[in-house]
């Protein structure tokens, strides 16, 4: 039981990037460290909640790529780390009180937003929503793909592209290259895009081709990554 680690009304859950990456810390009420819940070289990116009764700890984090979100779990005592969801893609959740089921909003890239719900270890118990838009079978859709490149440097960037219809590789085509590339953002993520993305298929239908990259700065990839551009805004985006 929890009261046998450590009864949460004795402690807190803080977050913080003081291994180099943000991760979930328990500490007691005197500012002790009791143990560090999560670890490795990824950022936990939002709190499900905490199941006290079970002493289970619920998170989202790109631990497989950063451009992915999935639910994990760990009990408080720091053992029983585990990935609940399965599909590839992003996973955004809500439990309900009792922590017995939640409801996952889920989409990839090409993949509009589904919602299902689910038992606490992911079954799925129904889906409510399977996002199909039935008018996009009407329109030449070209999807979007991920890829990688490394810097003169050596540093790894993350990217996407969508390429005109009937792409023709011996041709040149214009580019429109969609990126915001502030501290702490992303623009590539295996997620629906929405608006955005329609608006992309239609130039694409027009013949341009859409690239994004998350450039050094960009979040996801622990405090270094993103820490580089502090007080040099401009210079590593583009180096």
């Amino acid at each position: 039981t929890l009261d046998a680690f450590m009864p949460m009304k004795y402690s807190f859950l803080w977050s913080s990037e003081k291994d180099g990456y943000l991760h979930l810390y328990i500490y007691d009420l005197q500012g002790k460290q009791v143990v560090q819940l999560t670890q490795g070289k990824w950022d936990v990116d939002n709190m499900a909640g905490v199941d006290e009764e079970r002493g289970i700890v619920y998170f989202t984090a790109g631990i497989s790529s950063p451009m992915d979100r999935d639910l994990y779990a760990i009990r408080l005592d720091g053992t029983g780390f585990r990935k609940i969801t399965r599909e590839p893609g992003s996973h955004s959740v809500n439990f309900s009180p009792d922590f017995r089921t939640y409801r996952d909003s889920y989409s990839d890239a090409n993949t509009p937003t589904r919602t299902a719900l689910h038992k606490s270890d992911g079954t799925l118990i129904r889906v409510l929503s399977d996002g199909k838009i039935k008018a996009l079978d009407e329109y030449a859709i070209s999807p979007k793909t991920f890829f990688t490149f490394t810097t003169t440097d050596g540093v790894e960037l993350n990217g996407w592209m969508i390429k005109p219809h009937n792409f023709d590789p011996s041709k040149k085509y214009p580019v429109l290259m969609s990126v915001y590339g502030g501290p702490g953002s992303q623009t590539v993520r295996n997620s629906w895009g929405g608006g955005d993305y329609l608006w992309y298929q239609m130039l694409a239908q027009k013949g341009y081709m859409i690239v994004s990259v998350d450039n050094r700065g960009t979040g996801a990839r622990g405090k270094a990554f993103k820490s580089v551009t502090y007080k040099n805004l401009g210079k590593w985006e583009t180096n």
